[in-house]
């Protein structure tokens, strides 16, 4: 029932400042309110729960879930699953951050409309060393294909890159489920805690940026943390997946070449090598089944930031986070046991 991007489909991006992640979009300049992003970016639109036949009769116990804009068929869902409108989220995103300084900066959608999310920067810059400030953002996602809940997460954004930052510091803390179903009075209780424990999240995301950023990294111990990310066994006989060898080509190139690393406080420490992971995660990481389209489309941005920010991009970023903090305590040991496992 469900229908993937088409070659050339409409896209539902806008923004403010500089261009976001997918190079794509409708440029905006003050935005005051949700509802103003979300009509730019095409996202004005409902979704409706339609019958499912099979053989002439209603399928019980089940719902598709139909975009009505364009008629696509997002998902099959229970017949429990209650519908939330993009409408009610933005509605309520402007009730969370009406008494704060925040502004509105991205709005889209992913994988057709199945993923929305709404990206506003808060008025919070910490620079983590000269020149080499990180932004403090605010992501509110929901999906109309069940595969993640109404929620809201403090996300750091490198301003030089754009790199999104995000990565379990302080487990659990980063990412607040709200149910749609509860009541408006109960999602602003669940707002709150939220933003709480975002701010407790993101401050221990500075700390740990600013202490990579005093941890040198030599050349060598990059390629073994490169090869630690990726799961490469260097001893294992046998030829390395071309996809994996251009993969730990890239993350080496960008240790030194990538954006924002010509800093020379940046250059040759663990937070370098951050920022080569994420870079790759949020630019270069190839994405498969593109129907014909550029590594540089907006169909592969589109899988490519969903990857990143809710599939095993994220789960690679946790992994070089881990294995950073961990080779501050023990150096290049603390890659060793990864890729004896492997």
């Amino acid at each position: 029932m469900t229908t993937e991007l088409v070659q050339e489909p409409v896209i539902e991006t806008a923004y403010t400042g500089d261009t976001p992640w997918s190079a794509h979009g409708v440029r905006l300049d003050n935005v005051r309110t949700a509802a103003e992003a979300v009509q730019a970016a095409h996202l004005d639109w409902t979704v409706e729960g339609k019958e499912i036949y099979s053989d002439g009769k209603v399928l019980p116990g089940y719902q598709a879930i139909q975009r009505q804009d364009t008629g696509d068929f997002l998902a099959v869902m229970s017949e429990r699953y209650e519908i939330f409108q993009n409408e009610n989220s933005w509605t309520w995103m402007d009730t969370v951050l009406k008494d704060t300084s925040a502004e509105y900066h991205t709005a889209g959608s992913l994988k057709g409309g199945r993923v929305v999310f709404i990206l506003a920067k808060m008025d919070e810059t910490h620079e983590i060393v000269k020149d080499d400030p990180v932004e403090k953002y605010l992501l509110l996602t929901t999906s109309h294909d069940g595969s993640i809940s109404l929620g809201m997460h403090v996300t750091p954004i490198r301003f030089k890159c754009g790199n999104t930052m995000t990565a379990a510091i302080n487990a659990g803390l980063q990412y607040v489920s709200i149910k749609h179903t509860a009541s408006i009075h109960r999602r602003l209780e669940q707002a709150s805690k939220a933003l709480a424990a975002g701010e407790t999240y993101f401050n221990g995301m500075i700390s740990t940026m600013r202490s990579l950023a005093d941890t040198s990294m030599s050349d060598q111990a990059m390629a073994e943390f490169t090869k630690a990310v990726l799961r490469i066994n260097p001893n294992k006989d046998g030829k390395i997946n071309s996809q994996t060898e251009l993969a730990e080509r890239e993350i080496n190139e960008l240790f030194t070449m990538g954006r924002g690393q010509d800093n020379p406080l940046v250059r040759g420490t663990a937070w370098a090598a951050m920022n080569a992971v994420t870079e790759y995660i949020d630019y270069r990481s190839r994405v498969q089944k593109l129907r014909g389209a550029s590594q540089g489309s907006f169909q592969a941005q589109d899988r490519r930031l969903h990857r990143s920010w809710f599939g095993r991009g994220q789960n690679t970023r946790n992994r070089a986070m881990s294995l950073l903090q961990e080779y501050q305590i023990v150096g290049r040991e603390a890659f060793a046991p990864v890729l004896m496992r492997v």
